[in-house]
């Protein structure tokens, strides 16, 4: 009986926890993208938040050698703040941001990233689960690899 027990206390010192599961899946994540080796690219990003209507707009991000080159709103073409998006300007910041994310500990976390070229595509993060209108959410789509000429 002894043995079970000491088994069951070693095992749940072992096992990681979802948060540390976050942070490696994050990892693998950034690591697959940084392994392409992508440098100009475009993509659509949207934002879920309670906030004003101008930043969540979908809006075309496009990166030119791995700086933020352009950002339009999907629906009409304009140009749009960048103060809006800074945090999502290129795949690294976006990275960076979920990084910071789970430093805070949310009490949600759910992410997922594409499976070949690993960046975030669907994101979810509620910061406290006792506070309103406090959690998040942003979706990248659209990804286009840019051929320069």
């Amino acid at each position: 009986m002894r043995i079970l027990v000491f088994l069951a206390l070693l095992c749940a010192a072992c096992s990681t926890s979802p948060f540390e599961q976050q942070q490696d899946s994050l990892a693998g994540a950034q690591r697959r993208w940084r392994a392409a080796a992508i440098p100009d690219y475009s993509f659509t990003f949207q934002r879920g938040c309670f906030c004003i209507p101008t930043a969540t707009r979908a809006v075309t991000i496009t990166v030119l050698q791995g700086a933020w080159a352009s950002l339009r709103y999907v629906d009409d073409g304009t140009v749009a703040d960048t103060s809006l998006f800074r945090d999502f300007l290129t795949m690294e910041r976006a990275f960076a941001f979920l990084r910071r994310a789970l430093d805070e500990q949310p009490a949600t976390f759910d992410a997922s990233y594409a499976a070949q070229l690993g960046f975030p595509a669907e994101v979810y993060i509620d910061y406290s689960a006792g506070i309103a209108d406090d959690e998040g959410s942003f979706r990248i789509s659209d990804l286009q690899i840019l051929t320069l000429w």
